[in-house]
């Protein structure tokens, strides 16, 4: 049997089960530590943290990689005060505990 050469040959897209990913990254590496998030369908401060903070385990390509985390830091860069301040109204407007 030909050794995997990438996620997708280990999690094919019928029947992805990424609770299974995360367990499976969790005893590989040995923590509980995981968070797993699909960046495709992410809102924009989970990419931007996910581009600068993250730790990649597969991707396509580093070309694919570098234009994600671009891709992310330019949103944020452009769109992130103005969320900013729009989850601060949010906040303001639920008040006091």
């Amino acid at each position: 049997m030909p050794h995997p050469t990438g996620i997708s040959d280990i999690y094919p897209n019928e029947g992805f089960d990424p609770l299974a990913l995360a367990a499976d990254l969790s005893k590989v590496l040995r923590t509980d530590r995981i968070d797993l998030a699909d960046l495709r369908r992410a809102g924009p401060l989970l990419r931007f943290h996910a581009a600068r903070d993250g730790i990649e385990i597969f991707s396509r390509s580093s070309e694919v990689t570098a234009e994600f985390r671009i891709a992310a830091a330019t949103f944020w860069c452009d769109a992130g005060p103005i969320i900013d301040r729009a989850y601060e109204a949010v906040l303001d407007s639920l008040g006091d505990p």
